[in-house]
């Protein structure tokens, strides 16, 4: 099969315009990236859950790597979180952590020796960015979730609480 010269440029032009600098990115790309994201977090977390529940906990990494369909599915699942991980890199705010790790000399792209042509953003630093984005929402989560509970565990405070919020809500 040959290959249609305007059809390649036009290749070559949406490349470049997937690579553009880092708050050009539209919010179609963010919307596009964030589904696919979450989902694999999620199940990102039942398969922590489950290897700690099972046999490949006990053997070592690379059993798990060769023999485990949950490896498997687990790799599967990085892809969406690496790609969102990288657009968050590429997209740190001025002044941000993110921002910061990438001007350091131990997250800058000068000093990553396992930076592939093929990687936007260097190894250590999508490594960063992702458990910085992962970590942000299990202890949000479970923040919340022990606040709830230790309010169940007090109503008197629990109404305190519930009247401050709908006297706020007045104003």
């Amino acid at each position: 099969a040959t290959t249609n010269p305007a059809n390649a440029a036009q290749s070559k032009s949406a490349a470049a315009n997937s690579a553009q600098t880092p708050h050009n990115h539209s919010c179609h790309t963010y919307q596009t990236l964030l589904m696919p994201y979450l989902d694999a977090v999620t199940q990102i977390r039942m398969i922590i859950l489950a290897q700690a529940r099972s046999i490949w906990f006990l053997l070592p990494q690379w059993c798990y790597r060769r023999f485990s369909k949950l490896y498997q599915t687990e790799e599967a699942l990085l892809k969406p979180i690496r790609a969102f991980s990288e657009l968050a890199c590429r997209s740190a705010e001025l002044g941000s952590p993110l921002d910061m790790l990438k001007g350091s000399k131990s997250h800058g792209n000068n000093n990553d020796l396992k930076k592939t042509a093929t990687d936007a953003v260097p190894k250590n630093m999508r490594d960063e960015a992702i458990t910085l984005l992962f970590a942000g929402q299990d202890t949000s989560a479970a923040t919340l979730s022990w606040t709830l509970h230790l309010l169940s565990l007090h109503p008197d405070i629990q109404q305190r609480l519930a009247e401050e919020i709908a006297s706020v809500g007045e104003r």
